[in-house]
């Protein structure tokens, strides 16, 4: 079965990992093999995206896997703001506060086992983006910014001799901010 888009919502139906039923199962493997049929056009998709009423969601990190009750339960460094596109708004890119490195824990279908792991960059940004899928978080829809409003967007308002945000103990000046200065040039 290939599901559609529909509008956005919140879902509060958890699925306890010791209360998965066999229907739930059959559900979220076929949403998954759905899913995965997308694959090179969409890195996540959320169940409520499609019109199911399940916490759960596919996620292409690195594999795709589908995650049950997940759950951002860490982050690590400094937020920042992003521009990404979504499903839900075709025509539009949102702006999105993120986090470089967060800590996720879900029930996976694949072990069948409550996992908890840290995931960084890219796999970071789509673990926040599907989460916030499921808890009905509203994304700011903008229009779409030329380059030099992106780069003002993405500047760190780090001070050159703060820590560095990368956490490798050195001083911004030395660390990171020749890197991002390079990149936005």
């Amino acid at each position: 079965m290939i599901y559609q888009v529909v509008e956005k919502r919140k879902t509060d139906k958890l699925l306890p990992p010791l209360d998965i039923t066999e229907e739930n199962l059959e559900i979220a493997r076929d949403f998954l093999e759905s899913t995965m049929l997308l694959d090179g056009r969409i890195v996540g998709l959320a169940a409520p995206q499609t019109g199911l009423d399940l916490r759960m969601c596919a996620v292409k990190a690195p594999h795709w896997l589908l995650a049950i009750n997940p759950k951002i339960t860490q982050t690590l460094g400094h937020s920042f703001k992003t521009e990404e596109s979504c499903l839900s708004w075709p025509n539009s890119d949102v702006i999105a506060t993120r986090f470089s490195n967060i800590e996720v824990e879900y029930y996976s279908l694949e072990t069948g086992l409550v996992e908890k792991k840290w995931y960084s960059g890219l796999e970071s940004l789509i673990w926040q983006h599907e989460c916030g899928h499921l808890d009905g978080v509203e994304e700011v829809l903008e229009p779409k910014l030329g380059i030099s409003q992106q780069r003002e967007m993405f500047k760190p308002k780090i001070g050159r001799n703060e820590p560095c945000p990368c956490e490798s103990g050195k001083k911004y000046k030395k660390c990171c901010h020749k890197l991002l200065a390079f990149r936005l040039a």
